[in-house]
């Protein structure tokens, strides 16, 4: 499961104190800052910036777990995958001598 991915905006059209206005795809979107991570802008305002998984699903009306929508500019970053840990047998002997009453 994506939990953040990059984005590759085309330009950054405004900023407020909570969030930036970016154009994507010929459309404008406004981001939370409080949801950004390493927001990038290069000389001609166009940059990257890692978001979490529901904005871009907000922003784009679709689920980014189902879909390869924007593969060339969405790219994930932090993938939550579920883990089961293997059982450890504990050893047989292990007390330690000098403490034993």
């Amino acid at each position: 499961m994506i939990k953040a991915a990059r984005i590759k905006f085309d330009k950054l059209l405004g900023e407020t104190p909570r969030a930036y206005l970016i154009r994507f795809r010929n459309e404008q979107h406004w981001i939370p800052k409080s949801q950004c991570r390493d927001f990038i802008t290069n000389s001609k305002l166009g940059g990257n910036v890692i978001i979490t998984a529901f904005i871009i699903n907000r922003l784009f009306d679709t689920d980014i777990n189902q879909s390869d929508l924007y593969h060339d500019c969405i790219e994930p970053t932090w993938i939550v995958t579920h883990h089961v840990p293997e059982r450890k047998e504990p050893l047989v002997c292990n007390s330690i001598p000098h403490l034993k009453k």
